[in-house]
């Protein structure tokens, strides 16, 4: 019976300690909850700051895909416009050619 006294009358110490630090157990405490509630908004801006960046860096590589069509597609027209042209050019000497012949044939 001494010791369960013994046991309680520490334990009401404990207690009268712990009443005079309460205020300011509470106040840190509180202070704990706000820093936590502020890291996990932080945190989440974060994360949706890393997936905006990555939709960003998914739109930049189909934009970048894109570039690369249409400048193979403008490469490939481009040499078939300098083909087109050199046709032109020969049959546009041809066509000199055969007038020029026509002339002498219509001159004699």
């Amino acid at each position: 019976s001494s010791t369960s006294s013994s046991a309680l009358s520490k334990s009401s110490v404990k207690d009268e300690d712990h009443g005079q630090y309460a205020p300011r157990v509470r106040e840190l405490t509180e202070e704990i909850k706000k820093a936590a509630e502020l890291k996990q908004f932080n945190t989440q801006r974060m994360v949706d700051a890393i997936n905006e960046v990555k939709k960003l860096e998914v739109e930049l590589d189909r934009a970048g895909q894109n570039l690369s069509q249409v400048q193979q597609k403008f490469n490939d027209h481009e040499a078939i416009v300098a083909e087109l042209r050199l046709r032109a050019k020969k049959v546009h000497e041809q066509l000199l050619i055969a007038r020029e012949a026509d002339k002498r044939r219509n001159a004699v």
